[in-house]
């Protein structure tokens, strides 16, 4: 059985490159546990929008996974 704790917390950074000269980056800004789904959703504000968006910690790993974002972990 999975851990409840967070993989990622508030203040972790992402960074995404979206063409080949923009890069995108996102911080953590709130995480909550949604029990039907079993897992983590992250509120992250991205430098290059006006609005937060929600991602699922499984899409966030996939992506980090597999290069798309670059994880920052917040240093405390």
């Amino acid at each position: 059985m999975r851990s409840l704790k967070p993989l990622y917390e508030i203040g972790d950074l992402f960074t995404e490159l979206i063409d080949s000269s923009t890069l995108s980056s996102g911080l953590v800004t709130n995480a909550r546990y949604e029990p039907i789904d079993k897992q983590y959703v992250y509120s992250v504000l991205w430098n290059d929008m006006s609005m937060e968006t929600e991602l699922f910690e499984s899409v966030i790993k996939w992506r980090i996974e597999n290069g798309i974002f670059v994880y920052y972990k917040v240093v405390k």
